[in-house]
């Protein structure tokens, strides 16, 4: 989701994107090389387009302390979205309905595809070990979220066929759930902030975001760079971190993304360190997903909007944006900047009470969006599974 910023935060950003181009060296893409990635290369040598950047390998466990110790309640709460760049007015609203006003970086962007088109050049291909996964719940399910216990099997998305602005779907706050999260960052002197969700993999490691949360421009005149330090927090809420603060092994984004920031390929994953021997999988469970939705879709969304501390739930009917192929557009009310990479569920607490299965990330189009109530959002397909796949193999 998109924002405007403030003069002084786009100075500071401004100041330390100098600091951030010397890592973006750590990123190689598919088949890779160089020493980041060496010990993966015979495992993704029938990859392509798919790109790592290298994070905390936990070498210097001083230094990973200090960066968890560095987010502080005080500093998790003080976060702001991951899309700081500066606004500008004017843009197509005929999606929407509601006048575009945010950061000039998406205007850049190739348009997405539509059905006809041919494959971009830079989207991930390579062996699909599953296009599905099932849910992996542990024994502490959360009670304070609302699953989905009701029978949508005879509805329709037809309220969503006229302009995306007029229905409404309400959202309201959580304790969160302990598998979605907060991804903080800090950018020079910002404390910034996405959203993170666990998803089911043999691996058990893997967290799912939007690529501009990876990999985006500070300001739309400033080149892309990577986002450092991440560091997720499961279940956060009020400066909380229920399940602890978890350090980045690897980030993976499609060379599209990178090269073009191509809305089509607004989604990355990431591979977390173990914490206290565990893998996150372990302490939490996962979400289910799979790569073959269609456009109309009931689904579930729980993501953690910058002007509140704790995490919005909304649930929605989703359609096809406009003639895209990979696009599809919703309504939640008050999802504000900061939701982005929130993914969308569907059947959620069907199989246990607060687990779903994904089938798409918040982002894309604009971003994921310039309005508080309409969002959009990639869907999942045989891309996606080819860079999860990477992601698996590449550890």
């Amino acid at each position: 989701m998109l924002r405007n910023a403030a003069l002084s935060t786009l100075i500071a950003l401004a100041l330390s994107a100098a600091t951030l181009g010397t890592s973006a060296s750590a990123l190689a893409a598919g088949p890779p090389t160089g020493p980041s990635v060496s010990a993966a290369s015979d495992d993704l040598s029938g990859y392509s387009n798919v790109e790592r950047i290298a994070g905390d390998d936990d070498s210097d466990p001083d230094a990973t302390q200090a960066l968890l110790d560095s987010w502080t309640p005080e500093a998790m709460e003080s976060a702001v979205n991951m899309d700081v760049a500066p606004g500008v007015s004017g843009g197509d609203s005929s999606v929407t309905g509601a006048p575009i006003i945010g950061p000039q970086s998406w205007l850049a962007q190739p348009a997405p595809a539509t059905p006809d088109a041919t494959v971009d050049p830079g989207a991930p291909t390579g062996p699909v070990d599953a296009d599905s996964a099932d849910a992996t719940p542990v024994d502490n399910p959360p009670d304070d979220a609302q699953s989905d216990d009701t029978d949508n099997s005879g509805d329709t998305a037809q309220d969503l066929t006229g302009r995306i602005a007029q229905p409404r779907s309400s959202s309201w706050p959580t304790n969160g759930l302990p598998t979605v999260g907060a991804l903080f960052f800090n950018v020079g002197p910002i404390h910034q902030r996405c959203t993170g969700t666990v998803i089911s993999t043999s691996t058990g490691n893997i967290i799912a975001t939007a690529g501009h949360c990876i990999w985006n421009k500070l300001a739309s005149w400033l080149p892309p760079v990577p986002m450092p330090n991440p560091v997720f927090v499961p279940g956060y809420h009020n400066g909380q971190a229920p399940y602890g603060k978890w350090t980045v092994k690897d980030r993976w984004i499609a060379s599209s993304w990178r090269k073009n920031l191509h809305p089509d390929y607004d989604y990355g994953f990431m591979v977390l360190n173990k914490r206290n021997g565990r893998q996150i999988q372990d302490v939490v469970g996962a979400n289910g997903w799979r790569t073959t939705a269609g456009y109309d879709n009931w689904v579930e969304i729980t993501g953690y909007p910058d002007n509140r501390d704790n995490p919005l739930q909304c649930y929605t009917w989703t359609r096809q944006a406009r003639n895209w192929l990979w696009q599809l557009v919703f309504p939640c009310d008050n999802y504000h900047e900061g939701v982005s990479g929130s993914l969308l569920m569907e059947r959620f607490g069907q199989q246990a009470p607060g687990y779903g299965i994904a089938i798409a990330s918040l982002g894309g189009y604009q971003q994921g969006g310039t309005s508080d109530n309409v969002s959009y959002a990639v869907r999942w397909n045989i891309h996606t599974a080819a860079l999860l796949s990477a992601a698996v193999r590449g550890q």
